[in-house]
């Protein structure tokens, strides 16, 4: 299982971390990432007029494009590394020292935490003063305006509101930022039993309150069926089906039992082991998740996804070693190396694919 939501930890560090020169003077800027492999680096210039201008852009080290625009230009010497450089010429400009300082300077939040940050301005009197987002898909988004104190407009924007307290100071807050990070810990995290033995299973959820909880059986020959759902401690709907019950004993745990009635039952031993057994990733990163199948042969694999929304829905089949079907569905792949080997993979996951994704195996195939 792996679960792919929208934190990523970033880190770019400035170095001068902030450089005011006068008119005429040379001046040379680097910035170095931390916390992701060969991204892609930008420069950007904001200005009043015009707001934020996307000038260089590198997509590998030792590529800028354009290698130079006006009186600046850029290289990237290192993968994490890019620089900015003019010799001067630049002294026929117009030049406004206005400094901008925001507290705290750097923020790293954990999903659902609140913040608070605010940026004040110095050396200018009743600025114009915004607040931009920046996304990789996007770039920078204009999303707050303040003319004046006392207005920003719109006052709030999704889960973001802005206020504007003073001439020179404008304030960003929120009450929980929109990612969330849910672990589902299942107790035994593998359980083959014979027939006839009892069974008891527990699943505790951690970083939600009071979830809506499930129970999902899967068979060859139907899929995924949704057995029990509980919207409550205490609460179980239904509170049993053939030879299985299940309970809520408390808000973040529900329970699978059964007396082993199924003794009856046929029972086939196939266990799917996953690598990574689980993967949380952030927005951009690439994945590569395989599932290995032991006590069957030639079985028949799938890759399915579950979403609160949908449920779970059937991505990727296959019958045999090289084939899929379908080889890709928006940002993800999928590929059969091996008779027991199904594999899932993406150049890049974003938060729009956030979803948890399950592979399956079976002797004969499964309905969509």
């Amino acid at each position: 299982m792996f679960i792919v939501t929208g934190v990523e930890l970033i880190q770019v560090q400035q170095d001068p971390e902030e450089l005011i020169v006068s008119p005429g003077s040379s001046l040379k800027v680097s910035c170095f990432v931390t916390g992701t492999d060969d991204p892609y680096l930008y420069w950007y210039q904001w200005t009043p007029g015009e707001g934020f201008t996307l000038v260089f852009t590198s997509v590998t080290t030792g590529l800028v494009n354009p290698s130079s625009k006006g009186q600046f230009k850029s290289q990237r010497p290192g993968e994490l590394q890019i620089v900015l450089e003019s010799d001067g010429w630049f002294s026929t400009l117009y030049a406004q020292i206005i400094q901008v300082y925001q507290n705290p300077e750097e923020l790293i939040v954990s999903p659902g935490s609140s913040i608070k940050v605010s940026c004040s301005v110095t050396d200018t009197s009743n600025p114009k003063l915004y607040w931009y987002k920046w996304t990789p898909a996007a770039g920078f988004t204009l999303v707050f305006t303040s003319v004046a104190t006392g207005t920003v407009n719109p006052p709030s924007k999704d889960q973001f509101n802005s206020s504007r307290p003073g001439e020179l100071q404008i304030v960003l807050e929120s009450d929980g930022v929109n990612a969330q990070i849910i672990q589902v810990y299942q107790n035994p995290e593998e359980l083959i039993v014979s027939p006839g033995s009892s069974i008891k299973v527990s699943c505790s959820v951690t970083d939600t309150s009071n979830p809506n909880l499930y129970w999902y059986q899967w068979t060859p020959a139907a899929g995924f069926t949704l057995v029990f759902t509980s919207v409550a401690t205490g609460i179980v709907n239904p509170p049993s089906k053939d030879q299985f019950n299940s309970s809520r004993p408390e808000k973040l745990q529900i329970v699978l039992e059964s007396d082993g009635w199924f003794s009856t039952l046929c029972v086939q031993v196939i266990q799917v082991l996953q690598n990574p057994k689980e993967l949380i990733l952030s927005p951009g990163s690439p994945l590569k998740v395989s599932c290995s199948i032991t006590g069957i042969a030639n079985p028949y694999l799938y890759w399915y996804q579950w979403t609160p929304a949908a449920g779970f829905t059937l991505v990727f089949t296959s019958l045999s070693i090289g084939s899929v079907n379908p080889l890709r569905k928006d940002q993800f792949k999928s590929s059969r190396p091996g008779e027991l080997q199904i594999v899932l993979e993406s150049d890049g996951v974003s938060e729009s694919n956030s979803a948890v994704w399950y592979c399956a195996a079976s002797l004969h195939s499964v309905p969509d």
